[in-house]
This record gives C-alpha cells, structure tokens and sequence, in this order.
C-alpha cells in the first residue's frame, strides 16, 4: 500500500497535491484528516489541513500492469491481457496476433513471465495470490499432450510409466513439470476411485 502525508490550505488542496505526488487519479485513493486547517491565536498564525493519503493496491490490475508493461518491452504491441479471478488464482488470457515466441520453446518464455508477474504481485499485502499465464490454449494443449504420452506408454503392467513420462519432461522448464505431475496426479485420483461425480457433470475431487 502507497501512502504519503500531504499539507494543504484546505483539505482538498491537500488531497489534490498528495494524489500529484503519487501520480493517482483522486477517485483511486482514502485519506484519513490529521489535522483540519485552523488559525492561531488573534488570527495572527494560520495552520494548514494535513491529510494522509492512500492507495489500496489492486492484485488484478498490477498483474495485468506488470504483463503488459513486459510485452511491450519485448517488442509486442498488438494484444489484450484479461484477468479473471478464481478465488486465490488470477488466470490472465493473452491474445494477439503473433505471440507464439512469447510462449518461447516448450513454453519456457511464458512460465518466466509468469513467475516474474506472481513474484511482483504478492509482495503486497494480503493474500497469496497463484497467477496463471496463458495464450492461445497452450496450457490445454500442454496437458493433452501428457495425457497423449500417458495413454501411450503406460499400461495396467508398467508401474514405471509414471517415471518414464517425468524423465521425457525432465530436462525442461518447471511449468512442464508441474503440468506433468497434475495430469498424473488426476489420472491416479480417477483410477483409484477418489473422484465422484457431481450432480452438474463435472467430476470433483473428495
């Protein structure tokens, strides 16, 4: 949270300059009044309104900030970022035209755009907040593309499979890693009966 003390001929002279100092529009910020503007003895002395003004920073909209804002520095200028919160996890959708190499090779560039984006974000408070970053379905895709090797190399016979799948991803970058093990992971919960199926259709984990 940004704040700063600010001192005015009135209150809202005062709120003006402090939302000047934090480069804020007036609408985005609280204050608090510490002192009203008052004069002296016989009038002689006058004291001006101090105020404390602050911003209550918006996880959703830095994350949203800080990705564009790392875009554009890698030469992107023709795409949208929307964010939609999930309870602690902020999925945020790219799209555009010609953003294949910022998901990189075997979405390396992206997971490091999203790390970097998670690291900025939750050093404010509140919340721990899990950040999702995504373009052109490649998170869907990525998952497929482990289902694809399970069904292909594992069988009722070969308890090892699971291991063989980690070690084709094992030199790669940790969003592979962890997509690889949540695909196993499900896989395991449906074979071994923990999943139940809820009354929308949807299958959810007990």
């Amino acid at each position: 949270m940004k704040e700063i003390i600010t001192t005015g001929k009135t209150v809202d002279l005062a709120i003006e300059e402090a939302c000047r100092q934090l480069q804020t529009a007036r609408e985005k910020v609280e204050f608090e009044i510490i002192d009203l503007p008052k004069k002296g003895l016989f009038g002689l002395k006058t004291y001006p309104a101090k105020v404390r003004v602050f911003v209550k920073e918006n996880k959703e909209e830095m994350a949203v900030e800080y990705i564009t804002a790392v875009l554009k520095a890698m030469g992107v200028q023709d795409f949208t970022a929307e964010a939609n919160r999930d309870g602690e996890n902020l999925n945020i959708t790219l799209k555009g035209d010609d953003l294949g190499f910022v998901i990189g090779r075997r979405g390396e560039t992206i997971d490091a755009i999203q790390y970097l984006a998670s690291l900025a974000v939750n050093r404010l408070d509140g919340d721990y907040m899990r950040i999702t970053i995504d373009s052109g379905n490649f998170r869907e895709k990525r998952e497929k593309t482990f289902g694809t090797q399970c069904s292909q190399e594992r069988s009722q016979h070969d308890p090892g499979a699971d291991e063989s799948i980690r070690e084709k991803n094992h030199p790669c970058n940790g969003g592979n890693r962890r997509g690889c093990d949540l695909f196993l992971h499900r896989r395991r919960a449906e074979q071994t009966g923990r999943y139940q199926l809820h009354q929308s259709g949807q299958k959810v984990q007990q």
